[in-house]
């Protein structure tokens, strides 16, 4: 009885140690070598009671042993299945590493064929005569339109922005389309081209206009505490409207001017995304 306990308690210690896994000094081992270690063990162990100890006591143990191998090959298939599904979610990740990459790439290259595209507009423009600016609407109806036909690319509306212009009372509708021709006319290239004339330029207009230039928030994160007030959707992603030019500081719709807009990087454009009233502020 002594060997067949020595030969149980192997066949556990064995076993325990092929789950387990290697230790630091050994090499790894796959998981179907662990369930047919275990398995060879239980054979062995099983042929040897069975020749060496009575029926009823080789029948006792002979249950058990079934046990661990139905047990041991159970768990292969598990284990075959787990590595299976491992292999593929790895496929799965690679190709989608591989994708992203092919479509970062091709946005790499349209957003270099739009910047090439832009400075040719740009180059055109600049030789050109400048619009009419005489014809300016007599309502913010048709801002829209006439921002497609005026401003050049250099200034964008955005749709939230058409929106509250439609929908506004203010009076003043020139100041309205003047704001929108200085941003293009004296913003725009003090932004892409700098320098202290052009910036001195910019001023004096806005002056003329009775405007001013300024940050929405003098703290970074502040325009978080209005909801989405300060924030617009733009090619996929949310911006924030930093900037403003600021006219009558009334509340009255009618004759309070604000004029919401973020400056665009990667298109050298302004982008306007509410005006011509007050959005909510610390103090309203």
């Amino acid at each position: 009885m002594t060997k067949i306990a020595f030969n149980i308690e192997t066949l556990s210690a064995a076993g325990a140690a092929e789950i387990a896994g290697p230790s630091a000094k050994d090499e790894p081992r796959s998981t179907s070598k662990v369930s047919h270690k275990i398995i060879a063990a239980a054979d062995h162990v099983d042929a040897f009671v069975y020749s060496t100890r009575p029926r009823d006591v080789f029948e006792k143990i002979h249950s058990s042993f079934q046990h661990v191998k139905r047990i041991a090959a159970q768990l292969e298939g598990e284990l075959k299945a787990a590595k299976q599904e491992a292999d593929s979610s790895l496929e799965l990740a690679v190709n989608a590493d591989t994708e992203r990459e092919e479509a970062i790439s091709d946005l790499r290259q349209i957003k270099a064929s739009y910047m090439a595209l832009q400075a040719r507009l740009d180059g055109l423009l600049s030789a050109s005569p400048a619009p009419d600016n005489a014809t300016i609407p007599k309502t913010l109806d048709e801002v829209e339109g006439w921002a497609r036909a005026s401003l050049s690319g250099q200034v964008e509306i955005h749709p939230r922005a058409i929106k509250s212009a439609r929908d506004s009372e203010f009076e003043d509708t020139k100041l309205v389309y003047d704001a929108l021709l200085t941003m293009r006319d004296f913003y725009v290239p003090m932004r892409r081209e700098g320098g202290i004339e052009l910036k001195n330029a910019f001023d004096q207009r806005l002056a003329e206009l009775g405007l001013e230039n300024s940050r929405c928030f003098s703290t970074e994160n502040k325009a978080k505490n209005f909801g989405g007030e300060y924030y617009v959707r733009y090619q996929g992603r949310k911006r924030e409207l930093d900037l403003h030019l600021k006219g009558s500081n009334s509340r009255d719709g009618r004759l309070g001017f604000r004029m919401y807009y973020f400056w665009d990087n990667e298109t050298s454009r302004v982008v306007v995304g509410h005006f011509p009233g007050h959005l909510s502020n610390e103090w309203t």
